[in-house]
């Protein structure tokens, strides 16, 4: 169990609130970032800037601190995740990207690529914003189906509206399922090339119980 209280201001690649770089890492669990990250290279993330493990898990962790990059693939949790299950995560902090480009930014994790990259049973509160391929959870999942049973309930902002939306800003590959968002905070939604996403869009009353 880590905690990092310090804020972490970097100019190279692979910059986290508590790993830069996790491979093959089993202590990539209850861990929680409360410092704002600040990059100017590729793969930033509130917990991890890069995880990659053979099906290791990513699970009870927390991030809220800020997360802002310059580049791209920037994420509360993962700034990028191959081979890896990210599950039980939250992100309360803003996510963002000021790249004019393909920036991936996700509230839970920037880009998650791979057959084998899941995200699970995740939450994020936070603001995400970027130019394109922004999500609330994911700015892109590459195997749209292995997003499942997530809440968003931040706003999501993107420069290019039809690569933002609140769960996913792209998917190439199948549709996240059964997750849910507040379309009060966010109204975007559906993600690019999976228009028939099976996820279900709240009032606030809704999702914290109230019918009225």
């Amino acid at each position: 169990y880590n905690i990092n209280n310090a804020d972490i201001t970097s100019t190279s690649y692979y910059t986290g609130g508590i790993f830069g770089y996790s491979y093959y890492n089993y202590y990539n669990q209850y861990n929680e970032n409360r410092g704002d990250v600040t990059s100017g290279g590729l793969y930033t993330g509130g917990i991890n800037g890069y995880n990659y493990g053979s099906n290791y898990y990513c699970r009870y962790n927390l991030n809220s601190g800020n997360v802002s990059s310059t580049s791209y693939h920037v994420g509360g949790i993962n700034g990028y995740a191959n081979y890896t299950y990210t599950d039980y995560c939250v992100n309360v902090g803003r996510v963002s990207s000021t790249y004019s480009g393909n920036a991936y930014v996700g509230g839970i994790t920037g880009y998650a690529t791979s057959s084998s990259a899941y995200t699970r049973y995740c939450l994020n509160a936070g603001k995400v914003s970027g130019y394109t391929y922004v999500g609330g959870i994911a700015g892109e999942g590459y195997y749209g189906n292995y997003i499942s049973y997530c809440l968003n309930v931040g706003d999501v902002e993107g420069t290019v509206t039809g690569y933002t939306a609140a769960i996913a800003g792209y998917a190439y590959s199948g549709a996240p399922v059964d997750c849910y968002w507040d379309k009060q905070m966010c109204p975007t939604e559906y993600q690019y090339n999976a228009v028939a996403a099976p996820t279900y869009a709240k009032y606030t009353r809704e999702l914290i119980g109230q019918n009225t």
